[in-house]
């Protein structure tokens, strides 16, 4: 019994490998039929779900997984859950996931990240800040993105000069972060706009006294 569920799992494997969504999900599908108890089989069904965007489908599996799951990947699925139910515009129950994940592993910069992106969604900008905030206090992650979430905060807020900062830090991660580089620039022109607007009015307001 044993060698048919390992059987049955290297075939999922190998399809995963070759980047064979469809096949991974027929395969898996009977593999689980067979054994329902794989943790890894639900989150690779979910995650193959996502890819295909059957996300209320892969939310279910992420569900599944959590049945069978140990407490150290609890917080994984439940990042898994708010990034789902965030990707269906379910983004108040996605944070009730990611709040929990949080308390769980409160060092996980992706698991802060996702949190402020739901937060940023609903208008809680605010929040959305201190979460990336979070994230980019974190040991370890995708700090790079961290930054650009949050200069994208500063930029909602139009302070520019905060913003070009946060993404210049961003940059300094990541030398190739391309859109982080075109905010860059974006923001010398608004500078340079504003400028140019200020030097107009201080002219016009000296013409006027003369």
């Amino acid at each position: 019994m044993a060698s048919n569920r390992t059987a049955s799992w290297n075939r999922v494997q190998e399809a995963e490998k070759s980047g064979f969504v469809a096949l991974v999900i027929e395969l898996v599908e009977g593999h689980l039929k067979d054994h329902p108890d794989d943790t890894e089989g639900w989150l690779v069904y979910g995650e193959s779900l996502s890819r295909v965007r059957l996300f209320d489908s892969a939310y279910d599996a992420f569900q599944n997984a959590l049945d069978y799951s140990s407490n150290e990947a609890a917080p994984w699925i439940f990042l898994r859950c708010g990034q789902v139910l965030d990707s269906i515009g379910e983004s108040p129950r996605a944070m009730h996931w990611l709040e929990e994940a949080t308390e769980l592993l409160p060092d996980e910069s992706d698991i802060w990240l996702q949190l402020g992106i739901c937060q940023r969604k609903i208008g809680n900008l605010t929040e959305a800040a201190e979460s990336f905030q979070r994230a980019i206090q974190c040991p370890n992650g995708n700090i790079d993105e961290a930054y650009f979430q949050l200069a994208g905060i500063y930029l909602a807020w139009r302070e520019y000069l905060k913003a070009q900062q946060l993404y210049k830090q961003a940059v300094e991660i990541n030398p190739h972060y391309d859109a982080a580089i075109q905010r860059i620039v974006d923001i010398e022109q608004v500078i340079k706009h504003r400028r140019r607007q200020l030097h107009g009015r201080l002219n016009f307001s000296e013409i006027h006294r003369n």
